[in-house]
């Protein structure tokens, strides 16, 4: 039996809140960016000093912006869904998850990175375990270590030979002598553009067990969890990818329906190890590409006012044709 999701958010619903996330991001992103400007080589170390301070309030702010607007717009939008006529509701608390994210930011860069999968985790928990649902919520089961373990082996590692081997090759580009000339130029722009289409295909890996990692995720004593194999779901990804890069990004509408159709379709809710029943989509692939670049072309001809519209109204068109089927 076949279930759809429904969702009832319009642009209304959220634009005043939407559109001061967006000024109020602008002008600390903004502020941050000149700080940063400022910083030469001629200026005075006590100058340096401010204007390097100043930068990483401002930075902190452009985070915390982020995170309550994340709080605001999520409590917003989940009120509008439902299934089986039954509505999500979401109860985070702005401040409380303010401080959740300011303080793992700054432990994420004081141990150099390391504390990002703990703080990954303690974000996503929080999230999820916010939702409710026909009486209950929902409990977030991914563990910090395997994400660690994923981000060393498929981030890292392929990271760290990508970059050697790109030095490697600039070295071997400015070997010649000319290291100003134009064919110089021309050399190091094939490099490097090479250079960014294979480190997006490289993390590739990474991205799926990410997202699978992720979707770990108890509801009344069952699990929601992708059923997928590593090397179809990356080969899909790739392919998706390779014609997003050919089209020169005209693909994109169709690369994100393609790849959320292709894993809604593999995750599955569970009980004791027996399939209760999955998700799919049913979103015409064709209707879906022009709509979405309708509405990212509106906004861009608004200057962005739109987007508060744009964004509603592709995530109902999304939601809307979401659904559950269970098992017969």
């Amino acid at each position: 039996m076949k279930e759809s999701f429904h969702s009832t958010l319009t642009g209304g619903k959220w634009w005043k809140p939407f559109l001061a996330m967006v000024v109020l991001l602008v002008i600390t992103l903004g502020a941050y960016e000149f700080s940063m400007f400022r910083l030469d080589e001629n200026a005075s170390p006590q100058f340096a000093a401010v204007s390097l301070l100043f930068g990483l309030v401002m930075l902190f702010a452009y985070i915390a912006v982020v995170s309550a607007f994340t709080i605001v717009l999520t409590r917003i939008s989940a009120a509008t869904v439902a299934f089986k006529e039954k509505p999500f509701s979401f109860d985070g608390k702005v401040s409380t998850f303010v401080k959740l994210v300011l303080g793992g930011t700054a432990l994420t860069c004081v141990t150099l990175g390391f504390y990002g999968p703990w703080f990954i985790r303690k974000y996503t928990a929080y999230m999820v375990a916010h939702v409710e649902y026909d009486g209950d919520r929902p409990q977030f089961l991914g563990k910090a270590g395997k994400l660690l373990k994923y981000g060393l082996l498929s981030l890292v590692l392929p990271l760290i030979v990508l970059m050697g081997i790109f030095f490697v090759a600039l070295m071997v580009i400015g070997a010649g002598g000319n290291n100003y000339g134009p064919q110089y130029s021309l050399n190091v722009a094939i490099s490097t553009l090479l250079f960014e289409i294979v480190l997006f295909f490289a993390l590739i890996p990474y991205e799926y067990l990410v997202y699978r990692w992720y979707m770990n995720i108890s509801w009344k004593n069952r699990l929601l969890s992708w059923k997928t194999e590593f090397w179809p779901s990356v080969g899909y990804i790739a392919g998706q990818l390779a014609l997003t890069i050919v089209t020169v990004g005209i693909y994109w509408p169709a690369f994100l329906l393609r790849l959320m159709r292709y894993f809604s379709a593999k995750t599955v809710l569970t009980e004791d190890a027996r399939e209760l029943g999955r998700c799919g989509q049913d979103i015409p692939v064709l209707k879906g590409f022009f709509y979405i670049w309708g509405q990212t072309l509106l906004s861009i001809i608004t200057v962005g006012i739109y987007l508060p519209w744009a964004y509603a109204n592709v995530i109902r068109f999304i939601v809307n044709g979401t659904y559950y089927e269970t098992e017969e």
